[in-house]
């Protein structure tokens, strides 16, 4: 009896080097592989973000004036919203000019607005609530020291209302 024991324990000892063995030259293979095969992400490059050239750069930097020019417009009249426009900018300048794009990201005023945007996809509570003061007092002050008739007033506060709305409905982050 003690031979088929010995016998046994010996065949699952090489049962269990053997899988060793062959997970070994698993593990081999695939890290092979790996080296040899990259990743999708690696052979394909991201096209949204490569840099434009020739005649559709001029159109591209157009673009991003053009936003820019709202966005800038944005932080200072209400109805018309800043970040949007500042965001297609900085898209835009991403692939034309990344320099100008990392000016823009630096910048002291619109700056840490798409900072934040970028890399917590959302704004923080105190400037949502900057942004919503600034909009009702335009507003207020609109309706009380202008003379306008009722249809214009009406048309302000139903902008202003929905301007109010998509602040309020924007990702909020608290920062730590």
């Amino acid at each position: 009896m003690a031979p088929s024991v010995a016998g046994a324990s010996r065949g699952i000892h090489n049962v269990r080097a053997a899988e060793r063995d062959g997970l070994a030259a698993m593990s081999e293979a695939s890290s092979e592989r790996t080296q040899a095969e990259p990743p999708p992400s690696v052979t394909r490059p991201d096209r949204r973000f490569e840099r434009i050239s020739g005649a559709i750069r001029a159109v591209y930097w157009c673009g991003a004036a053009l936003f820019f020019a709202l966005g800038a417009l944005g932080a200072v009249l209400p109805g018309l919203p800043a970040t949007p426009f500042l965001l297609l900018t900085s898209l835009i300048l991403v692939r034309v000019s990344p320099a100008w794009n990392r000016r823009l990201l630096r910048s002291r005023f619109f700056g840490p607005i798409l900072r934040d945007w970028q890399e917590h996809r959302g704004i923080r509570p105190d400037v949502k609530i900057q942004a919503i003061v600034a909009v009702l007092l335009a507003v207020t002050l609109t309706l009380l020291l202008m003379d306008l008739s009722p249809a214009i007033r009406a048309i302000v506060a139903t902008a202003a209302a929905i301007g109010v709305l998509v602040i309020a409905r924007l990702p909020t982050f608290r920062p730590r």
